[in-house]
């Protein structure tokens, strides 16, 4: 589909993550039968991009990083959350890293406050010491 990693020349409607996966998505749904309702795929961006082209030609980093959740547990045909017009920031339902980590792990029947530790007098876990499930995720 793209010729390298990064093309931002690519048009808005052209990134848009839904045009990206959904034909994947119904693929490894389908070829999964009924082992689909104990798989959970997550797919995570690293920083999210906004439409605008810069000066160099390249798209600049927003503080928001869109996220596809999908399969046993998860919420289906479900938008959580929405970014302000640019893609730049969360402006409605912000998740926070640490609850995102938490939700996930409780899809996959992890509670993550029991993965806490204390080392050097500090309790330490997969979510730091934060970490809400976001319950409007979970089916």
């Amino acid at each position: 589909m793209f010729s390298g990693w990064k093309r931002p020349a690519l048009h808005r409607q052209e990134l848009h993550p839904t045009h990206l996966l959904t034909g994947s998505a119904e693929g490894l749904s389908g070829g999964l039968g009924p082992a689909w309702s104990d798989t959970v795929v997550v797919v995570s961006t690293e920083f999210g991009r906004t439409a605008r082209i810069n000066g160099t030609g390249g798209t600049d980093h927003g503080t928001s990083a869109p996220q596809f959740i999908m399969g046993g547990g998860v919420k289906g045909g479900h938008i959580y959350g929405a970014t302000d017009e640019f893609g730049f920031k969360a402006v409605e339902d912000p998740v926070h890293i640490h609850d995102l980590h938490a939700t996930i792990l409780h899809i996959l029947g992890l509670d993550h406050e029991k993965l806490t530790h204390r080392y050097a007098g500090r309790d330490f876990r997969l979510t730091d010491v934060h970490g809400k499930v976001v319950k409007d995720l979970i089916a």
